[in-house]
């Protein structure tokens, strides 16, 4: 099981939370503010309908699924690079016009 290395160091205890939230199939990722937490496909769909809305569209179930469908997350990303990987999908998607 890959811990990353920055995630291993530290305070024991630390160390045991994340490797039994690894250990459990969760997959963590790093914070704006540098904490860690588990990976949450939620906060994932309602940041894309907050994107979608604030360019006035609207995200439907299906553009969801297939955005999400593209998205390939692993344990230690940081939020900017999952928003990097949404950005560069949503920008490919045919009737998208991203500038």
């Amino acid at each position: 099981m890959y811990i990353p290395s920055c995630y291993s160091t530290g305070i024991d205890g630390k160390k045991k939370i994340i490797k039994e939230i690894i250990m459990s199939g969760n997959i963590l990722i790093v914070k704006r503010d540098g904490k860690v937490e588990p990976f949450s496909l939620d906060k994932i769909k309602n940041a894309i309908s907050r994107a979608f809305l604030s360019v006035g569209s609207f995200a439907t179930q299906e553009i969801l699924t297939d955005i999400l469908g593209r998205l390939s997350i692993h344990n230690g990303m940081s939020v900017e690079e999952i928003e990097k990987r949404i950005g560069g999908i949503i920008c490919g998607r045919r009737e998208t016009s991203c500038k």
